[in-house]
């Protein structure tokens, strides 16, 4: 991301000439007083601003999950064919499943592991132009999210809470990725801007007008089915959060309307659960008590709470917000929908990565917009030719500290750093044979998913195994490569230690990266390198 120092200098430049001239002129109070109405009148379009500026460029390769299930479905299959699975010796299936992937119900058969919601969005416009299409999909629902949460906060406040969704550091390090974060938080926002459109004013104070503009005219029962739409959306992007439809459902002016595409979307889901995984009630990552325990509420909760601390406090004025509001129908529901989604995920697995405060993007939404209603609400206790000073202080802030905490976190460097696994999978494209088999772990999605060659998963093999697959593979004239992150060779020569056909003491065939490396070796290339012949590495950085 390029410095806003320049733009920064320009603006104070012509911040100090206006301040001069309206000292001249005697003027000052009165051109801030009129700007301040300009900006309440105009708040819409502002929000508006904010959400195209959200439209961020996406540029992650690690969620070839999604990618890959987007490539299937836009193909008219619904399951990955794995015929190399079913002829290894001692295979369960596991050993050729990506991440992202699981064994299916029959053999030769694979599931993905995530939900069908977001790769779904993704098939057709996957289809049409690739990853750039798919990643679309995340740049729109970027630009939902946050105009959906400032309309729902409306005047002012929907510019400030436009702005701290926006530019809070998880947002911003999601809406980089093609993955389901943001998107189900647009759909959730978008779901409870439709139910509330018809019969609410702004939730902030100050605001003029109540209405969405096209929307508000709409006939409930209309907006009701568009609304039930959305939470269907978000029922099949993240299906874990099902059960807090009600909440929506409770508060919707036509509950049959909004109950029907919901009911579809979870009928369908259960269709699909059943047929990857054997049961309507299974999903992907495992059973309820895999994946659940009340043994994990302390240890969450104490990192949730100090990654958002770390990366967003000011939406921690989201409970002085709720006090503020004149609306307490809707307020009250967005609020209660805030703390399920936040238990939800207390009794969820435990992560020690800062980005894992994803998980609570649909709640830290509705936080922005409580937040951004209690600092209007603080904005308009000033007098009024103070008011836009105040705000434009408090906006640039908000902006300034969420860049400054997002770079710290090397949030901008994301598309640089997956930028290699790109390279060397062009490499294998160009390069290696079709019926090569490639050994990754941490980029056996997105090997699979570029080279369209089949993978083994290191993780999932013992020694005796991977000794016994090499030498049938390399019997059959299949050449086997090996893929790894810099961070995996510590974890992968330790597993490995008895196999000496792995044992990484020659040179790789590719090296990419700078910060993050990634490699690339030919098994058959230790032979020739104990015999005494040189090899190079080609290095990309």
């Amino acid at each position: 991301m390029r410095s806003p120092v320049a733009t920064s200098i320009a603006a104070v430049i012509a911040a100090a000439w206006w301040f001069y001239l309206a000292r001249r002129e005697r003027s000052a109070a009165s051109d801030l007083e009129a700007l301040w109405l300009a900006i309440e009148r105009n708040a819409s379009r502002l929000i508006g601003v904010a959400a195209l500026i959200a439209a961020r460029s996406a540029a992650g390769a690690d969620a070839s999950g999604y990618l890959s299930q987007a490539a299937m479905w836009a193909d008219g299959a619904t399951i990955h064919a794995d015929p190399l699975g079913a002829t290894l010796p001692n295979s369960d299936g596991w050993l050729t499943a990506p991440l992202g992937w699981r064994p299916g119900t029959t053999p030769g058969a694979q599931s993905p592991t995530y939900p069908p919601g977001l790769p779904l969005l993704m098939a057709l416009p996957h289809a049409l132009t690739g990853i750039d299409g798919a990643n679309a999909i995340v740049i729109g629902s970027a630009a939902i999210a946050v105009w959906a949460a400032g309309m729902i906060a409306g005047g002012v406040a929907g510019i400030i809470a436009a702005i701290l969704l926006a530019f809070s550091p998880v947002f911003l390090y999601q809406s980089f990725q093609p993955m389901s974060d943001v998107p189900v938080t647009a759909a959730w926002m978008l779901c409870f801007l439709l139910v509330s459109c018809g019969d609410k004013p702004s939730l902030s104070a100050g605001a003029r007008s109540a209405k969405v503009e096209g929307l508000s005219s709409a006939p409930s029962g209309w907006s009701s089915a568009w609304a039930g739409i959305a939470c269907a959306v978000a029922v099949l992007i993240r299906p874990n959060l099902a059960p807090l439809a009600i909440v929506p459902f409770v508060f919707a002016g036509h509950r049959v309307t909004f109950a029907i595409p919901v009911a579809i979307a979870a009928a369908f889901l259960a269709v699909m659960q059943s047929l990857w995984y054997g049961s309507a009630l299974q999903t992907g990552y495992g059973s309820a008590a895999e994946l659940f325990s009340f043994s994990n509420i302390a240890p969450n909760t104490f990192r949730y709470l100090n990654w958002l601390i770390a990366t967003a406090p000011v939406m921690l004025l989201a409970p002085f917000g709720l006090a503020r509001v004149k609306t307490k129908r809707h307020s009250l529901a967005m609020a209660l929908f805030a703390v399920l989604v936040f238990a939800a995920y207390l009794v969820y697995a435990v992560f020690d990565q800062w980005s894992y405060l994803r998980f609570l993007l649909p709640a830290l939404a509705v936080a922005a917009i409580l937040a951004a209603v209690e600092l209007a609400w603080w904005i308009a206790r000033w007098p009024v030719s103070w008011r836009l000073p105040i705000f434009l202080t408090l906006t640039f802030g908000l902006t300034a500290y969420g860049l400054v905490v997002a770079r710290s976190l090397d949030v901008f460097k994301l598309a640089d750093q997956w930028r290699r696994v790109e390279q060397v999978a062009d490499f294998v494209v160009r390069s290696v044979p079709r019926e090569a088999v490639i050994l990754s772990g941490e980029q056996s999605g997105s090997m699979r998913y570029y080279t369209a060659r089949p993978i083994l998963r290191w993780e999932v093999a013992t020694p005796d195994t991977l000794r016994t697959v090499i030498a049938t593979l390399e019997n059959a004239g299949r050449p086997v490569y090996i893929a790894l992150d810099a961070w995996e060779h510590e974890p992968f020569l330790g597993k490995f230690s008895t196999v000496p056909e792995v044992a990484l003491d020659w040179p790789a065939v590719i090296e990419a990266g700078s910060s993050h490396r990634t490699r690339l070796w030919r098994i058959g290339d230790r032979a020739r390198f104990l015999a005494g012949e040189s090899l190079m590495t080609i290095r990309v950085p």
